[in-house]
């Protein structure tokens, strides 16, 4: 079959569409490996970079030069106390033969004044007496010594006047102690013995003085019957002899009733002296200082008294921790102290009082607080001041030891700007805003904190905010 075209017509069958599409894949792959071609002259790799730039410039780490004032410190941890505490222990109550705890007017915790009542036992009281010597024996009327003359101080300052010559417990101070125990409504306590009462005593007194009066009328009346033989007429030897053997012995015995009497007062004498109102030992305790807190009560009402009964914290508050053995040498008695409270969130100021010898550390037993473990090194004790307020007491703080310090402002750089030089000499390199560096001679100070105090050399200049190369 034949088919007839005009001459505006064409035939397009399945052999030219495949014509076509091979032209396109071949202008295709053309495009690809001329592209190719371009990237291939203007990618290079890592080692034609290098060698066309060669190395990085070279760059520096600076630091600025500042000026302040450089302090060396020791930092260790401490506990705030009491500068010391004392306990104290009743073994007995007048009139008990139990000792139990009956009241307890003072709470755990609390702040503790002069002339208070600690706590009370088989009900008799305890009383805090300022005093710097403990006590250690019962003060009775009579009784002389310098723990006498404690007593007497602290009555007075609490109010209660005492004119005893001064270590004398007299009339004066029996009468103090009487008034102390009535104002906290106690019983005095007193030395007792019905039979050495001073009303004893004058009892006797008074029949000695009769005794005397009788011997003294007997006396006289003797004395009148020898004068009355004498005068009789005629005389009678007999009856005067026997008159005058008569007033012999009216005299004898007026002279023995006169000492009998003298004996009476001066026992009477004696035994107001040493009799009355008293402080038994286990009614008081000297207190060094005060204010004082009770620290620890050991057992409430109704509870057996055992031993420590009553634990005392005494005086203002300081700071003891363990100084470590490496850092002794650093630490003198004088120097300045930095406090911080962290849970308090305040800070003080005081300085080193003592550094004790070295001590062993100690780790807490089975059962025990782990509190009881301690580090080995010397007991540092820090005295605050101003003082510390009371809410310091027991807390763990941040002791801060400037052991060194330049005093005033001085030019610090860090420690790696510091350099030694073939001539043995010091010097920083300072880094000006061209990158220019210039070696500057200094002569360095006291080093703390990665910093050192630097000095330039005379005729050298170094500035605060310079800046140094440190690497």
């Amino acid at each position: 079959m034949t088919t007839q075209v005009g001459p505006s017509m064409s035939v397009r069958g399945p052999g030219f569409r495949r014509h076509r599409f091979l032209i396109a894949v071949v202008v295709t792959t053309a495009l690809f490996a001329t592209a190719g071609l371009i990237a291939s002259t203007r990618v290079k790799s890592p080692a034609q970079l290098a060698a066309e730039h060669g190395p990085p410039a070279p760059s520096a780490l600076t630091a600025a030069v500042t000026e302040q004032v450089l302090r060396k410190s020791v930092v260790l941890r401490g506990t705030v106390a009491a500068e010391s505490s004392l306990t104290v222990t009743p073994t007995a109550a007048q009139g008990a033969s139990a000792l139990v705890v009956t009241r307890t007017p003072a709470r755990q915790g609390a702040a503790v004044a002069a002339g208070k009542v600690l706590v009370e036992v088989s009900g008799r009281p305890l009383i805090a007496l300022p005093g710097a010597v403990p006590a250690y024996r019962d003060l009775r009327p009579g009784d002389r010594g310098g723990d006498v003359a404690q007593l007497q101080k602290a009555l007075r300052s609490l109010g209660y006047a005492d004119r005893d010559p001064r270590g004398e417990f007299g009339p004066g101070t029996k009468r103090a102690v009487t008034r102390l125990y009535q104002k906290l409504g106690y019983n005095v306590p007193t030395t007792g013995g019905a039979e050495t009462t001073p009303r004893t005593a004058e009892r006797a007194v008074t029949q000695a003085r009769r005794a005397v009066s009788s011997a003294e009328e007997a006396a006289a009346q003797a004395e009148s019957g020898l004068t009355a033989a004498r005068a009789a007429t005629p005389a009678d030897p007999g009856a005067v002899a026997r008159a005058k053997q008569e007033s012999d012995r009216a005299k004898e015995t007026l002279t023995y009733a006169r000492e009998d009497f003298a004996a009476a007062k001066q026992d009477q004498a004696r035994l107001v002296a040493t009799t009355g109102a008293m402080m038994p030992l286990n009614e008081f305790v000297f207190v060094p200082r005060f204010p004082a807190r009770l620290e620890r009560l050991r057992g409430g009402v109704g509870a057996p008294v055992t031993a420590p009964l009553v634990t005392l914290n005494t005086g203002k508050l300081a700071v003891r921790g363990i100084l470590p053995p490496t850092e002794k040498s650093l630490v003198k008695p004088g120097m300045a102290v930095r406090l911080d409270a962290e849970q308090l969130n305040q800070r003080g100021t005081g300085s080193v009082t003592a550094i004790g010898a070295y001590e062993a550390g100690g780790t807490a037993g089975p059962g025990q607080d782990p509190a009881a473990a301690r580090p080995a090194g010397h007991p540092l004790t820090v005295t605050p001041k101003p003082a510390l307020p009371e809410g310091w007491l027991g807390q763990d703080v941040r002791i801060s030891v400037d052991a060194a310090s330049t005093g005033g402002p001085v030019l610090v750089v860090p420690v790696a700007a510091v350099s030694a030089g073939q001539d043995g000499g010091t010097a920083v390199t300072v880094l000006d805003a061209s990158g220019g560096r210039t070696r500057v001679p200094v002569a360095a100070g006291l080093d703390a904190n990665g910093l050192v105090e630097v000095r330039p050399a005379a005729g050298a200049r170094l500035r605060a905010g310079d800046e140094v190369v440190i690497g």
